[in-house]
């Protein structure tokens, strides 16, 4: 039997996650997708929250470089949240088109801008988020050179995409639209919480998240938590995790994509 149709066996049982708790540490209020696939696969899904996105500090800089995104030859947009900000702080971005020519960070992003009737080409994938955008020939160095990128994100991401397109030759803005930042959680209720529904694997969308959760996780369950199986959305979340001690099993999901995520779930039951 091969393990693809393994793969389709599990898919197909109702039951596929029966018995498992998940804990999904989605930002406040984007778990529910998510956690509506686990429980529909019999899986005990518990929305514990990492991070909270809130708008970025500096609105009125955000609103200023986002205005002017038709002066650019290039509008990058990170992520979902990148679009969901940058919409609401200059709704005229959805005209833009024509004007600049537009990418997006993976198939979430992409599928986020064309609710709005916003194009944007993304990555061929296999390679995760930036490193997969920046294998498009559009954006090799002897298209972006002496061109103007601006790059719609949330504050204090990662500088591998403004990196590598100033190394090709593009002059790169940012327009940050959003913050993370660690909600409030009562150490009582963590505390309730690892007493009733420890996890068997944790979703894990950010680095940031991974440090909450070590910082936020009662210092008696900290071994039981390094051992827990880890489902992450890249590579970099994953090694952030390698290096803070995690033990258990770490699967990087092909996208950030709740589909992606869900996949990767019943891939770790799988083995």
């Amino acid at each position: 039997r091969t393990f693809c149709a393994q793969l389709t066996m599990i898919e197909s049982a109702a039951a596929a996650l029966s018995g498992c708790r998940v804990w999904v540490t989605r930002p406040r209020g984007q778990a529910q997708a998510l956690c509506e696939l686990i429980q529909g696969a019999g899986g005990a899904a518990v929305e514990f929250p990492l991070t909270e996105i809130v708008p970025a500090p500096d609105q009125d800089a955000a609103r200023t470089a986002l205005a002017q995104i038709a002066q650019h030859d290039i509008g990058i947009f990170i992520s979902r949240n990148a679009v969901r900000y940058a919409l609401d702080l200059e709704p005229a971005l959805v005209n833009v088109r024509g004007k600049c020519q537009l990418f997006a960070v993976g198939a979430g992003t992409a599928a986020e801008l064309s609710r709005f009737r916003i194009g944007a080409a993304t990555g061929p994938g296999p390679a995760y988020g930036s490193a997969d955008l920046l294998t498009l020939p559009q954006l090799q160095a002897e298209v972006v050179r002496g061109r103007s990128v601006l790059i719609i994100r949330g504050t204090g991401g990662e500088e591998n995409l403004r990196s590598v397109l100033e190394q090709r030759g593009a002059v790169v803005r940012y327009a940050e639209v959003y913050q993370r930042r660690r909600p409030d959680h009562d150490a009582n209720q963590l505390q309730l919480l690892w007493r009733q529904t420890p996890p068997d694997v944790i979703v894990l969308t950010s680095v940031s998240a991974v440090r909450a959760l070590l910082d936020l996780t009662p210092a008696e369950q900290h071994a039981r938590l390094l051992q827990s199986a880890l489902v992450v959305i890249s590579d970099r979340v994953c090694s952030t995790a390698l290096r803070a001690g995690f033990t258990g099993t770490v699967l990087v999901a092909a996208g950030t994509t709740d589909s992606a995520l869900f996949q990767t779930l019943l891939l770790w039951r799988c083995n």
